[in-house]
């Protein structure tokens, strides 16, 4: 993860606003991006990969992530390994957050 961003703090210190507990993660591979923005330097606008973990209504936490087969990987066929590679590992993430979150995490 190289970015980290409280909304819910984000919208009360800007807005005034009371919100749920949301927040955005950017994570980068750096050897994956340089090799994406070798093909098309106008993917930076999907740099970093964005994951959110958030609180519903109920209580309970959701953790999301973009699809890079849809966003790379739709782009450009020279670019399917990468953005394969990319959702194996935001898969594995987020199998372990949900491991983790359902008390089968190690630690």
């Amino acid at each position: 993860m190289i970015t980290q961003i409280d909304m819910q703090e984000t919208f009360q210190k800007k807005l005034g606003v009371a919100t749920r507990r949301y927040r955005i993660f950017g994570a980068c591979n750096p050897t994956l991006a340089h090799q994406a923005l070798g093909h098309d330097p106008r993917l930076g606008v999907l740099l970093p990969c964005n994951v959110v973990l958030y609180e519903t209504d109920e209580g309970k936490a959701v953790v999301g992530a973009v699809d890079p087969m849809s966003s790379l990987g739709a782009s450009s066929p020279a670019l399917a390994g990468v953005a394969a590679d990319v959702q194996a590992r935001l898969d594995r993430f987020l199998r372990a957050m949900e491991a983790g979150a359902s008390g089968g995490g190690q630690g």
